[in-house]
C-alpha cells in the first residue's frame, strides 16, 4: 500500500536532504510510530539522501532522487531511489563514509536494489519498537 502523497522528488543536491527527512517524518506521525523510531526514520533517510548526493552521480552532474513510502503490516517502508551509476566506487566520488552502516543499524531491515533501468534504491523498514517489559 503506497500512503497518500508519499513520494517526493528532488534534485540531488545537498540543499534537498532536509525535504526528504521532513516527508520521511511526515509518513511516520501519519503511521503513528513513536518519537523514538521517528528520530531513527529522520537518520536513516538523511544518510541515505546523502550517499545519493555524494556518489551516485558524477561531480557536477545533474541527477535526482525520489522518496517513497509505503506501508507493509504494521511497517514504514521508506525508499531512496538515484538513477545514478549504483553502488559502485567512482574516482571522483569522496570515499565510503559511514551512511549505510548507521542505516543498518536503525533501521528494522534494509535491502539495497538495483533496478533494471539503472540507478539505486534502499529500501529501509521501520516499524513500532517494542515497549520495555
Amino acid at each position: 500500500m503506497v500512503l497518500d502523497d508519499a513520494t517526493i522528488t528532488a534534485p540531488a543536491r545537498p540543499d534537498a536532504i532536509a525535504g526528504l527527512r521532513h516527508a520521511a517524518v511526515a509518513a511516520a506521525r501519519r503511521v503513528g510510530l513513536r518519537n523514538g523510531v521517528v528520530h531513527d526514520i529522520r537518520l536513516a533517510v538523511g544518510e541515505a539522501a546523502t550517499n545519493v548526493v555524494l556518489h551516485a552521480y558524477p561531480a557536477g552532474a545533474p541527477g535526482r532522487m525520489t522518496l517513497e513510502a509505503d506501508l507493509d503490516g504494521d511497517a514504514l517502508v521508506l525508499s531512496v531511489r538515484d538513477e545514478g551509476c549504483g553502488l559502485q566506487p567512482r574516482a571522483d566520488s569522496p570515499g565510503a563514509g559511514l551512511g549505510l552502516a548507521v542505516i543498518l543499524r536503525v533501521a528494522q531491515r534494509v535491502r539495497i536494489e538495483t533496478p533494471p533501468d539503472g540507478g539505486t534504491v534502499v529500501r529501509m523498514w521501520f516499524g513500532p519498537r517494542p515497549r520495555p517489559g
